[in-house]
């Protein structure tokens, strides 16, 4: 249903499509990037987060990417524990 929603609230069009994807503005992104996606998701493709992961190496952006093997569409506590908050704390909790 997830497609079929996108491709009625957009139009379809190859401009409107393009418009909702982050991918294309990464040039301008000025923060770190946690990407972190479950390799079972049935809703979203790991496959987008690979490709967001290549373009962020392509532009030299700073990000990490995790593909949790045994992961679906929800973030878990162990997710929360074992990646976001060492993420947040390496990229935001500063002790200077």
């Amino acid at each position: 249903g997830i497609k079929d929603n996108i491709l009625k609230e957009s139009g379809g069009t190859d401009k409107s499509l393009r418009e909702r994807s982050s991918i294309y503005d990464m040039k301008e992104l000025s923060c770190p990037v946690l990407i972190l996606h479950g390799a079972n998701d049935e809703r979203i493709s790991v496959e987008q987060a690979r490709l967001l992961d290549q373009k962020l190496n392509e532009l030299g952006k700073a990000h990490e990417t995790v593909i949790v093997s045994e992961g679906s569409h929800f973030i878990t506590d162990m997710t929360k524990t074992q990646y976001t908050l060492p993420f947040l704390e390496k990229y935001l909790i500063r002790d200077d």
